[in-house]
């Protein structure tokens, strides 16, 4: 199921990111940029499949928000970030509602359904009054 996730991903954003599955994430999904053993910087995805249900559409959200923040210039390569912009929670939120605009978009392009993505985030996040209006309204 997510390796066809990540092939409708790579198509609509013609892009490529690591995925990884760690377990001891304490969020259900992170996007970062690792670093491999030749010192290159590689954006990456981590999952943790304990903390969202084995729900295609659910999956599909997690995986796209997380995709979204690489697609729109969100990571930074370590050491090249402004620790202002970090301690900014405007600006923090607003890369949280672009990530969300953009698995929206993804949602709505590939017809996943949105009811049981609202019942996840409804069980998850404090905001998910404003995170189902995005959702809904692309």
């Amino acid at each position: 199921m997510i390796v066809k996730i990540l092939n409708k991903l790579m198509e609509y954003s013609d892009k490529y990111f690591v995925v990884r599955n760690d377990i001891n994430l304490p969020m259900p999904g992170y996007a970062f940029m690792d670093i491999d053993i030749n010192h290159r910087f590689i954006p990456t995805v981590l999952l943790n499949p304990n903390r969202f249900p084995q729900d295609e559409n659910v999956i599909a959200h997690i995986l796209s928000h997380e995709w979204g923040h690489h697609v729109l210039g969100h990571i930074k390569i370590p050491g090249h970030i402004d620790e202002k912009i970090l301690k900014d929670k405007v600006d923090n939120d607003r890369k949280e509602d672009e990530a969300d605009a953009y698995a929206a978009g993804f949602i709505k392009e590939y017809f996943y359904k949105k009811q049981p993505i609202m019942e996840y985030l409804k069980s998850l996040s404090p905001n998910y009054n404003n995170r189902i209006e995005i959702l809904n309204s692309i």
